[in-house]
């Protein structure tokens, strides 16, 4: 006797459902776990020996949503002028850290080991360092920005001095065009 294809797929729908049909009132009859403990502010405060104790011998419960963490905060940098003409004309020495046309523009390593270089010779933190430079850079880049319908202002003395000595970093500051936002709605129609 042949079995037809239809045939096999019946007989297999047939098998599934029963066993499918035996595993569902398997589930139902097995009790419900316990609820899970509630969270209070006494057992948040616990040291984390005394939560894992507790907590071991309970079902796996909900964890606490984690907060970020704050970046350490880099103490702001004072450099004197001298120590900014010094750095301005190292960087003109070292155009990779600022030039994407270079080929060693996306060598982190090579870049990291410069900047760690230079912040043991002028005796400052490497972190504060690299985050005065991008103040630097994003000073220059708002100074040279071209501003619709204000008249050009006169430039502070510490503006002055940006410009005088980190021009050289406005031909490297690439402007992203912003997208104006429209309603949706207005589309549907």
């Amino acid at each position: 006797m042949k079995v037809t294809n239809q045939q096999k797929r019946d007989a297999d729908q047939e098998k599934s459902s029963s066993s499918s049909d035996s595993d569902r009132s398997e589930i139902r009859s097995q009790p419900l776990p316990h609820p899970l403990p509630l969270l209070t502010p006494a057992t948040l405060e616990q040291p984390a020996s005394d939560v894992e104790s507790t907590t071991s011998t309970q079902p796996a419960q909900k964890k606490a949503k984690k907060t970020r963490k704050k970046a350490a905060a880099v103490e702001k940098l004072h450099l004197p002028d001298d120590q900014e003409i010094e750095i301005a004309d190292w960087l003109k020495t070292n155009d990779f850290i600022y030039r994407k046309g270079n080929r060693n523009f996306r060598d982190t390593q090579m870049k990291t080991k410069r900047w760690t270089e230079k912040a043991l010779e002028l005796n400052v933190p490497l972190a504060g360092l690299m985050t005065w430079y991008d103040s630097i850079r994003t000073k220059v880049g708002k100074l040279t920005k071209d501003k619709s319908g204000q008249a050009t202002s006169s430039l502070s003395d510490r503006d002055a001095f940006i410009m005088t000595n980190f021009r050289f970093l406005q031909d490297h500051i690439i402007r992203m065009t912003s997208r104006t936002a429209f309603s949706v709605s207005i589309l549907k129609t």
